[in-house]
């Protein structure tokens, strides 16, 4: 069985979080982004949350009042951090960090293919001698 450690951070408005696995052949999800409990109220229209992974920026999602809190299964096998624009207003990012499934490589080789024995046909029926 895999194990994992649950983890949780804040981020303040106009700062960044820098996460990262613990080791190469670690990922970290995002289960779950919320605002603070009193920051409903204080919750700009739309409040988007930002990710910035190699100078590459995305939005994995947006808050509101009306949907103060998304769940998502976001797989990150690289350092990265997390962020948003809204001074004063904290949100909440949960999720685990985990071993990575081992992967097998099942490829055939030129050298398996030559090695397949021919099946000879001439010996066999055809369909209008099998009636």
């Amino acid at each position: 069985m895999q194990s994992s450690k649950l983890w949780e951070a804040r981020i303040s408005g106009g700062e960044s979080v820098h996460l990262y696995p613990d080791k190469d052949d670690e990922y970290i999800q995002i289960s779950s982004v919320a605002l603070g409990s009193p920051a409903a109220v204080r919750c700009p229209r739309f409040l988007p949350i930002r990710l910035c992974v190699d100078d590459n920026k995305f939005v994995i999602g947006t808050l509101t009042r009306r949907s103060p809190q998304i769940f998502m299964q976001l797989k990150i096998a690289t350092q990265f951090k997390l962020f948003h624009e809204y001074k004063g207003l904290d949100v909440y990012v949960r999720g685990h960090s985990a071993k990575m499934a081992v992967v097998r490589d099942y490829h055939h080789s030129e050298s398996e293919d030559e090695e397949t024995p021919e099946i000879d046909f001439e010996d066999e029926e055809t369909p209008s001698e099998m009636v």
